[in-house]
């Protein structure tokens, strides 16, 4: 999603609404539960480059490269 998609969804709702993210991932639900709620702690900007590790699971490698990308990164948490 683009800043401006996100933006443009969000401007629909009360500015003062708390923010929470959820995900129904089943490789990060807790037993017996459908979703996993996050907080959102802070948003940032950072240049990296979108990779998979040996055991395919998607990653950055940060740092700027003549090969990377700026992304807008939200930084979550499971604990709030």
């Amino acid at each position: 999603m683009k800043v401006k998609d996100l933006l443009a969804k969000l401007r629909g709702f009360d500015a003062e609404l708390e923010v929470l993210c959820c995900c129904e991932d089943q490789d990060i639900l807790p037993q017996k539960h459908l979703f996993r709620l996050f907080e959102v702690d802070g948003v940032d900007l950072t240049d990296a480059l979108k990779t998979r590790g040996a055991d395919r699971v998607p990653s950055l490698e940060l740092g700027k490269t003549e090969h990377s990308t700026p992304y807008v990164l939200i930084d979550i948490s499971s604990d709030f």
